[in-house]
């Protein structure tokens, strides 16, 4: 398993912030991991996502994952067992949002990818600390374009 943590204070609402990471074809300025949206639905707190992916600037196969969300508290992203990508890699990413005083909130973020066979030897070294850090940036990059308008 190889994972990326990012945390930041942000001076905005966690609604906003919500928000911003739902909206996929605006969150993807923040993570550059997601090229082309091909499909979002969604029923109630509970959505699904399509889309082909960047890792190391090289593209991936598209993925389907499952987005569980708690208004303005809690997003977890996963991928969808059955399908090829879950396959060779089960993903789990999640947001917390602690708003604090004077909507400045508290942004965590987590992604962690588990490689199955011999894929784990392989790509899980190449990847490891590339992930770290780009998920901590990615935090920072929301936190930039969010903040941009003060």
């Amino acid at each position: 398993m190889i994972a990326g943590e990012g945390t930041a204070l942000i001076r905005r609402p966690a609604k906003a912030i919500y928000e911003f990471v739902l909206d996929l074809e605006r969150y993807k300025q923040a993570d550059t991991k997601i090229g082309t949206v091909h499909c979002v639905t969604w029923d109630g707190d509970r959505g699904e996502i399509l889309y082909s992916g960047r890792f190391r600037g090289l593209p991936t196969p598209a993925v389907r994952q499952t987005i569980t969300a708690a208004p303005y508290r809690r997003i977890d992203v996963r991928s969808i067992p059955g399908t090829l990508a879950h396959a060779m890699s089960g993903f789990h990413g999640l947001f917390t949002f602690d708003e604090l005083a004077d909507h400045t909130t508290r942004v965590f973020h987590r992604e962690e990818l588990v490689f199955r066979g011999p894929l784990r030897w392989v790509v899980e070294p190449l990847l490891r600390d590339w992930l770290a850090a780009d998920t901590a940036e990615e935090v920072g990059r929301m936190k930039t374009l969010l903040e941009a308008g003060d």
